[in-house]
């Protein structure tokens, strides 16, 4: 084969098979409406992108935002089993001690304030009653125990379990008492 043979042989086989055909010539219109709607394309394409980050980015700050309050409520609760805690600790020669009453009062008021702040923003406690059924997605066993004479389960509060709507920020501590 010589050199002109080669570089007319074709390069596929679609080449080799396809008829001859060729397209009639483009008027410029033709060209300029094809590069218009290309272009219209390409910016509903950017456009959609565009909306898309946006819900991503709305997404992630909520979720960030989200984490942020639930890490801050989750110590805010901590502080108030330490002031629960506080409360229950106090002796009760100390409670029976004369002047002893306003300082319980104003104790015992700082709590309920706390505990309605909370409640302001959305936190809901879980304290399940005794013959309420053992739930894994509201509450932790933290002890289990027999009874004899018993005929159902029960549950005996150890500490209160918060959530926000839906998510639980600290499943209720619960001990299963369950019949011998």
């Amino acid at each position: 084969m010589s050199a002109e043979q080669e570089e007319r042989q074709p390069e596929d086989e679609f080449e080799a098979t396809a008829p001859a055909e060729e397209l009639p010539p483009r008027t410029e219109e033709e060209q300029a409406i094809e590069e218009v709607e290309a272009w219209k394309d390409r910016a509903l394409r950017a456009q959609a992108e565009m909306a898309n980050m946006r819900r991503r980015l709305d997404t992630e700050v909520e979720q960030r935002t989200r984490r942020r309050l639930e890490g801050l409520l989750h110590d805010l609760i901590m502080v108030g089993d330490h002031i629960g805690l506080a409360l229950g600790s106090i002796p009760e020669p100390v409670r029976a001690a004369e002047g002893a009453d306003g300082f319980l009062l104003g104790m015992d008021a700082i709590r309920t304030a706390f505990e309605g702040v909370l409640r302001q923003h959305g936190l809901e406690q879980i304290a399940p009653q005794a013959d309420a059924e053992f739930d894994p997605a509201l509450h932790e066993a933290v002890q289990t125990e027999t009874e004899s004479g018993l005929e159902v389960a029960r549950l005996e509060l150890m500490r209160c379990g918060y959530r926000m709507g839906n998510h639980v920020i600290r499943p209720a501590q619960v001990r299963i008492v369950q019949p011998a």
